[in-house]
């Protein structure tokens, strides 16, 4: 009989919820990541392993930091993104996945602030994790001159 393992990285209750790798297949723990630093000490600590995986974990991270800003402006919430990205590619430079993940949820971000004025956009107050997050599972962006 195989036992199923809960999925690496997970959204839950708007937390984002890690897998820690490191104790299978003795101990099966999932962490809660409630900021950004704690998402690049699983991804650093090797918590998070495979490149699909941290690089979703990478995007996520994103998410968790919206919401230490959900009363800043759209500029300081820019900065906000741009600091944990920048947080979070350090975490493992030479991690092509994590880094190409990141890249993609900002320059979706970008889009909808030139688009809508807005980093987010959501018809319920509170939920804009759930309207950036996804971004790092979408299409591919095409620019077209």
């Amino acid at each position: 009989m195989t036992t199923q393992l809960p999925a690496a990285v997970s959204w839950q209750d708007d937390t984002l919820c890690l897998l820690d790798q490191r104790l299978l297949p003795h101990k099966v723990v999932i962490e809660p990541q409630r900021s950004v630093e704690d998402v690049f000490r699983a991804i650093r600590e090797l918590r998070v392993r495979g490149a699909p995986a941290i690089g979703i974990a990478a995007a996520y991270g994103l998410a968790v930091a919206l919401q230490s800003a959900k009363s800043a402006s759209r500029d300081e919430s820019m900065a906000v993104l741009d600091g944990a990205a920048q947080t979070l590619k350090s975490a493992r430079p030479t991690a092509v996945n994590l880094a190409w993940a990141i890249d993609r949820v900002l320059a979706r971000a970008l889009l909808r602030q030139a688009r809508t004025s807005t980093v987010w956009w959501s018809t319920k107050p509170g939920r804009y994790t759930r309207k950036i997050a996804p971004y790092a599972a979408a299409s591919p962006i095409k620019v077209s001159s």
